[in-house]
């Protein structure tokens, strides 16, 4: 009942019955789906409370996995690089055995590198996944992994200039999609265009990127289980759309495009809302002009970033921000 409300939408009652399954039997695996229900409520904070409570009521050696590597996971959205990585290491150091599990870990560090702008250190831990993931049982999904790791690397090498070897990784990726089984094709296509319009906004076509982009939808989980929820998460942003009209000076439609993804987009598939979205649109709310708006967005956003590393820079600029906006300074 819980599964089925949570597609429908009705958080708060599939919140309800995953209770009434826990308080029938209290390691019943919905202690971390109730966590996810509350990030996708944006509210981390009790999301982690929930993640606690799924690794204390059973500490089976797959649930200690499963809990440290979402914890470190959801710490890394919070801002809170140090505890993320913490918490995947704990996770690594549990999975020592699982091969499958081994390299996601490396997968969601990869993830968590890239977030943080350390594009070498994200570069090798994708690379780890991938060596690692092909001694994994899931043998149907090679190819699918194949094309997330030219996509995850290419992303890098955008990063970092190099547009002709992100390009090649592109037509190889595309090149491999029809060998994608049917139960993976949507959520490889997404991947792919969405790399596509990346590589296009690096090349500066702004209008064939945003074409792009607008084939580009964050696909939901197929399964709610935690590897294909964290999968479905990644990259942790992907605004591409709002970026290039960013890019192309057309903040007011760059607006409206946050202002779907934050409000309805990424919910109604069940994803969750990363917190430097409501950074970026506060930013673009005080471009316009609109002082009550983005101080609204930089509260939301320093609220969930309260906790949050305090060396990171949009951390340090909001504070800034918000302080002139509110005439503190």
């Amino acid at each position: 009942m819980g599964d089925i409300y949570l597609k429908m939408g009705k958080f708060d009652k599939a919140i309800a019955n995953y209770k009434m399954a826990v308080d029938i039997k209290l390691d019943f695996n919905s202690n971390w789906k109730i966590a996810y229900l509350f990030a996708l409520n944006e509210d981390f904070f009790e999301a982690i409370k929930w993640i606690d409570r799924y690794m204390s009521s059973s500490k089976t050696h797959r649930n200690l996995i499963t809990g440290h590597l979402y914890k470190g996971f959801q710490y890394a959205w919070l801002g809170k690089i140090d505890k993320s990585f913490i918490e995947l290491n704990k996770s690594q150091e549990f999975s020592k055995e699982d091969s499958w599990y081994k390299s996601f870990v490396q997968y969601i560090k990869g993830h968590v590198y890239f977030d943080s702008g350390e594009f070498d250190n994200s570069a090798t831990c994708f690379q780890e996944w991938y060596r690692l993931v092909l001694f994994s049982q899931f043998k149907q999904n090679f190819p699918v992994f194949k094309i997330l790791n030219f996509c995850d690397v290419g992303l890098i090498d955008l990063q970092q200039g190099r547009i002709d070897s992100a390009k090649h990784k592109l037509s190889l990726a595309q090149a491999m999609l029809p060998e994608i089984i049917e139960a993976n094709k949507a959520w490889a296509t997404r991947v792919v265009t969405y790399f596509q319009g990346e590589v296009l906004l690096a090349e500066g076509s702004v209008e064939d990127a945003i074409a792009v982009y607008k084939k580009f939808m964050r696909s939901s989980p197929d399964r709610f289980t935690i590897s294909p929820v964290l999968y479905h998460n990644t990259p942790f942003i992907t605004d591409g759309l709002a970026r290039v009209y960013q890019h192309k000076g057309d903040i007011t439609s760059a607006i409206t495009e946050y202002e779907t993804l934050i409000g309805s987009d990424l919910k109604s598939r069940h994803l969750l809302v990363h917190p430097k979205l409501h950074y970026r649109l506060a930013k673009l709310y005080e471009e316009k002009g609109w002082s009550d708006k983005a101080i609204k967005e930089y509260e939301k956003f320093l609220e969930i970033w309260k906790d949050a590393d305090d060396d990171l820079p949009q951390k340090i600029d909001a504070r800034a921000r918000l302080a002139d906006l509110k005439g503190e300074h």
